[in-house]
């Protein structure tokens, strides 16, 4: 049994991983068993793709949205973070996902200068559909309303979440006291570069 889980961020060096508000309202920290499925959540997270993940044993299909989608979200510097999987539990919206309301302190570090060569270096893990092309217009005739369908329902979560979030006070405001009372982790992360 594996001990330790993946967090995948844009942000690189971070001594302490901070939960952020969820669509449930509460402060969540997501980790994966699967380092795949952290590097995806390591590239900027702008909503410009549709995203599938079938398990370890399948691969991640990710359909571009926009032209350039993957360039713009994946070709940048990230890092995956090693975190105890103790203080976390399973998501039970999604048996892939971990989640703690707490903060973690990595106790490893893997940066990369882009997740997008690492995942055309893998395609038994990663299936890439590029806008535009036949595969890619065959996806969204599959999927409940088409590109528009999900653009439109996408954009719905995403103003529900805003006006949420001007609700509701900042993770950082709930969690101030506690991070004062916790001593950062000394730990200097291992570094690995792709």
């Amino acid at each position: 049994m594996n001990n330790f889980l993946y967090h995948g961020s844009s942000t690189s060096h971070l001594k302490v991983l901070r939960p952020n508000i969820s669509l449930e309202l509460k402060p969540r920290l997501y980790a994966t068993e699967d380092y795949y499925y952290a590097l995806v959540r390591s590239g900027r997270q702008l909503d410009l793709i549709r995203e599938e993940y079938y398990g370890l044993d399948k691969p991640f299909e990710l359909c571009e949205c926009y032209p350039g989608a993957f360039e713009q979200m994946f070709d940048a510097p990230g890092s995956i973070y090693t975190v105890p999987k103790s203080g976390f539990r399973m998501n039970p919206n999604d048996p892939d996902e971990y989640i703690s309301d707490d903060y973690a302190y990595p106790v490893g570090e893997m940066w990369h200068n882009s997740a997008l060569r690492i995942m055309r270096e893998h395609p038994e893990r990663f299936k890439l559909i590029f806008y535009g092309t036949p595969e890619w217009r065959e996806y969204w005739k599959n999927v409940r309303g088409g590109l528009d369908g999900y653009l439109e329902r996408k954009h719905e979560r995403k103003n529900k979440m805003m006006k949420l979030r001007t609700t509701q006070p900042n993770v950082a405001e709930l969690n101030t006291v506690k991070l004062n009372t916790i001593k950062l982790n000394t730990i200097e992360p291992n570094k690995i570069v792709w």
